[in-house]
């Protein structure tokens, strides 16, 4: 916290919107989960 900043006016300030609707990229998402899989059908049949 910056010295010149009240715990009130932090506690007002609003969350950036893109940040609030999508905390992780789809796409990142979508690489762990393929990943996963892989890992998964690898272990399975070997």
């Amino acid at each position: 916290m910056r010295r010149n900043e009240s715990p009130v006016a932090r506690d007002q300030e609003n969350p950036d919107p893109q940040e609030l609707n999508k905390p992780i990229p789809k796409v990142f998402l979508a690489l762990v989960a393929s990943l996963l899989g892989w890992a998964i059908y690898y272990i399975a049949t070997s």
